[in-house]
């Protein structure tokens, strides 16, 4: 038998004390990321970010995102091309009319582009939570920023991982991804015993 491997849960933008004194610490590599769970996102950011999220999965490329718009129009998301089955993420949503317009134009199926919408929305939550999110705190954000979101929501969100010993040296520091917010970290300085 070999040996076990200890994980110590150390919580997002927190620390834990090991038994022997020394300090996990776990935050966000890019700290304006823990803002995107202070913004609610229900609304024009959910409906754009839909928009570009399933644009991206359909082969379309985000250019960019603007929410906080006034007048009859409250945000825009700007593809390189036409994605019609991006136009249909939306068809759930209130605040529909030019993306009906847009495939009625290109001569389509509104159900049939809102149902494909559908199945690429159903597999893609998190993506679209990170990317209305990130929209919602900045209110404008690149074709890349939608991407890295998106990143975020398929991968989990970059964090750094430091390990101080009892005086608070840094001994180690470790990046990685996690989803949630508490970080698994392998306690890799553990004395692991062997197993008899």
């Amino acid at each position: 038998m070999g040996e076990v491997l200890k994980f110590v849960p150390v919580p997002i933008g927190g620390e834990v004390r090991t038994p022997d004194g020394r300090r996990i610490r776990a935050m966000y590599e890019n700290p304006s990321v823990a803002r995107r769970d202070l913004v609610n996102t229900d609304g024009t950011p959910e409906h754009e970010a839909g928009h570009g999220v399933v644009a991206e999965l359909t082969g379309t490329p985000v250019v960019g995102m603007e929410v906080g718009l006034s007048g009859n129009v409250r945000g825009v998301t700007q593809l390189a091309w036409a994605n019609p089955i991006a136009a249909g993420s939306s068809f759930d949503q209130s605040g529909n009319g030019y993306d009906r317009e847009i495939v009625r134009s290109m001569g389509l199926s509104e159900s049939a582009m809102g149902s494909a919408a559908r199945a690429v929305k159903n597999r893609a939550r998190d993506q679209i939570h990170e990317v209305a999110a990130e929209v919602a705190v900045k209110g404008k954000i690149s074709g890349n920023q939608v991407r890295e979101a998106m990143k975020d929501g398929k991968e989990g969100r970059r964090v750094v991982v430091l390990f101080e010993d009892r005086v608070g040296r840094k001994k180690k520091e470790i990046k990685t991804r996690v989803k949630g917010q508490i970080a698994m970290i392998p306690d890799i300085e553990y004395e692991l015993p062997q197993a008899a």
